[in-house]
């Protein structure tokens, strides 16, 4: 009889209890699921720092268009605070400058990407009359990258080409893809800007010779549209 029961207890043991394949195939379940919820939760942080920066950038550019239009002058002109064509190599901001741009990694960086965006929030600041008296709040995105701005109305190489902010994305390189880019309103047509002479002395829409632009022929070119200008 007591040999009968040993047998059924140990047939018992044998029912209730897992192998060690089923405890790995088990365990090997639980960090495949691990692994695919984590890569969708990163996925949603992601699209949640997006949303955010783009928020961010279109209140930045909210506060250009009303500076802008208030002051009457172009987004160079705000930041340099020089009278229209008086300096144009002032009008190259971020965008122009070799140390923002990839493959360098620009989250954290105190160099001159970050304090030239600097600059350029002080004079929205300045010219702003009082209507935004503290953008510290935009000086890095939500992945420690200065925003970069492009200047483009008005300056010697582009004239009828639209402004534009951006972030370099999570990667902190201007590079990758992941950049997230604002292009602000055109507000230049039928505005009269002087075409620009590179260093042969012909005539140039777009000057990309080296030394400041030459206007001394005194040519004159109009914004019919964004992206020409015809002379006049």
């Amino acid at each position: 009889m007591f040999s009968h029961l040993y047998k059924r207890d140990i047939q018992k043991s044998h029912t209730k209890g897992f192998t060690l394949i089923e405890l790995m195939v088990v365990i090997s379940i639980i960090g495949m699921l691990s692994s695919v919820s984590l890569v969708a939760l990163n996925k949603v942080r992601i699209r949640a720092q997006v949303s955010r920066v783009q928020q961010e950038l279109r209140q930045i550019g909210n506060a250009i268009i009303i500076v802008r239009n208030q002051s009457d002058k172009l987004l160079w002109q705000i930041n340099s605070g020089a009278p229209i064509f008086a300096n144009f190599t002032s009008a190259c901001t971020n965008e122009c400058v070799p140390q923002c741009q990839s493959p360098n990694d620009l989250r954290n960086t105190t160099n001159i990407c970050y304090t030239l965006w600097e600059a350029v929030l002080d004079a929205i600041e300045a010219n702003s009359g009082g209507i935004f008296p503290n953008l510290d709040g935009f000086r890095r995105d939500v992945w420690g990258s200065p925003y970069l701005i492009n200047e483009n109305e008005g300056v010697a190489d582009s004239l009828c080409h639209s402004d534009y902010i951006k972030s370099v994305g999570p990667d902190g390189t201007a590079g990758g893809g992941d950049n997230i880019d604002l292009i602000l309103p055109f507000n230049s047509v039928g505005k009269v800007f002087p075409i620009p002479f590179p260093n042969n002395g012909s005539p140039d829409y777009l000057y990309t010779g080296g030394g400041l632009p030459d206007y001394s022929a005194g040519y004159r070119c109009q914004c019919t549209q964004k992206g020409i200008c015809v002379q006049i």
